[in-house]
């Protein structure tokens, strides 16, 4: 889960991500709202989750 936390914060993968919803006909507006969204998210899961495990 760290992982993809960390992915989903990089500014490519945002900016693949966008790509790809554009390329299936979203509107831009849309586009910039899910991904402040998908960003948002991320970094809530951040704040809450732990950075490593106790075992």
């Amino acid at each position: 889960m760290g992982k993809l936390l960390s992915r989903l914060r990089e500014p490519s993968t945002m900016a693949g991500l966008s790509a790809l919803a554009l390329l299936f006909g979203l509107p831009p507006g849309m586009v910039d709202g899910l991904a402040q969204l998908v960003g948002g998210a991320a970094a809530v899961a951040a704040v809450w989750l732990k950075e490593k495990s106790d075992a």
